[in-house]
């Protein structure tokens, strides 16, 4: 790295690190406030709060990151133009688009690190922050960890579980009044299994205390036998049994219980394949959501494609005009973004283009406005 591209850097990181602590206490102080009389109603800890807060910074840094990004590229371009200096580097024989390169690739970079938080902690740590304050608003502060009537049905497998009570902290994942259904392609039941209770067990579902009622192909219930050929009755309970071909694993139980924007974007498609007769305005909503979390982290880019022209122009034709204009239009930009989200979700627009249609744009205007420049 070039001496004159670690002055550039050095000018932007202080701004930016600045902005990023100042936009980080901001946020963090309203959702406070918000739920500071929760938190004091239901006694929480200062220590248990400060942890809350960690835990949501993840799901905050997709907001506050280009945020910063922009106002430090507004402040050192400034800066660099107010004091001469990107004149003197310009007279030395550089081009103004050479000494704006440092700038892309902090946004490149940044970009590269949102995408991998967006999808890794993110989604966990805004569904821990969620359901914090609905555990501590239930009876004797803790919720129940069984999640009442869970279905889900693998389209592709053919087969559908209904559980009375699934427990998603248990080490087993165990689930309580399983009743689990094997179709055939036809659409008539292959046999159905009542139990009372099943694990997860070294990556297998065992089950326990459970009937099993088996049908032929036309749909009449026939004869089951046990290993040493002793009839079964369809109503006989049996001790346990493990069930190595039941492919569903309880993530995509707990994914399924869950609110797209708890999920990640590998999660919203394995949702969707593994529903593929969900209803067009699901897969809409589904789809739209899971494009946005890979088109959210590019917000860094727009924010540097629209503030390096700005930036350079401020001083000389005034700061406050130039810094105005340039947050309206990033201001108009999450408009944007906020309005494709909706049409995405109403299905009057493809998906595709609801997630990425204002990136395009505002990286456009960006790099158009950067090639006027002189």
């Amino acid at each position: 790295m070039k001496i004159i591209d670690r002055y550039i850097i050095r000018t932007f990181a202080v701004p930016w690190i600045y902005c990023l602590l100042a936009f980080t206490m901001v946020f963090i102080i309203q959702d406070l406030f918000s739920n500071m009389n929760d938190f004091v109603d239901y006694k929480v800890p200062f220590f248990t709060v400060v942890f809350f807060y960690l835990c949501l910074l993840p799901s905050l840094l997709v907001f506050i990151i280009p945020i910063a990004l922009l106002m430090a590229t507004l402040y050192s371009l400034y800066q660099l133009t107010h004091n001469n200096e990107l004149t003197a580097m310009r007279a030395s024989g550089l081009s103004l688009y050479r000494l704006v390169t440092p700038y892309v690739f902090i946004g490149l970079i940044t970009t590269g690190i949102l995408l991998v938080i967006n999808e890794t902690i993110a989604p966990r740590s805004a569904y821990y922050t969620t359901m914090f304050l609905k555990e501590k608003g239930q009876q004797e502060g803790e919720l129940s960890p069984y999640i009442k009537g869970v279905n889900f049905r693998n389209v592709a497998e053919n087969r559908l579980w209904e559980i009375e009570q699934f427990n998603s902290r248990s080490p087993t994942y165990e689930m309580r009044g399983l009743t689990l259904t094997q179709e055939r392609p036809t659409g008539k039941n292959e046999y159905i299994i009542i139990a009372k209770r099943a694990e997860y067990l070294d990556g297998r579902w065992t089950l326990y205390q459970f009937s099993k009622q088996a049908f032929d192909e036309e749909g009449y219930q026939t004869v089951l036998f046990d290993e040493q050929g002793k009839q079964i009755r369809a109503d006989e309970i049996r001790a346990w049994t493990e069930m190595p071909h039941l492919k569903e694993t309880p993530s995509i139980f707990i994914n399924d219980m869950k609110e797209p924007a708890f999920m990640s974007f590998f999660q919203l498609r394995n949702y969707l394949v593994h529903r593929p007769g969900v209803s067009s305005k699901t897969r809409a909503k589904i789809g739209t959501n899971m494009h946005m979390r890979l088109a959210m982290p590019f917000t860094c880019m727009v924010a540097i494609m629209l503030g390096i022209p700005f930036g350079t122009h401020t001083a000389r034709k005034g700061a406050m005009l130039g810094i105005t204009i340039c947050i309206t239009m990033f201001i108009s930009y999450y408009i944007m973004m906020n309005l494709m989200k909706a049409m995405g979700h109403s299905e009057q627009v493809p998906v595709f283009l609801a997630a990425w249609l204002p990136n395009l744009s505002f990286i456009g205007v960006g790099v158009f406005l950067l090639y006027r420049m002189r």
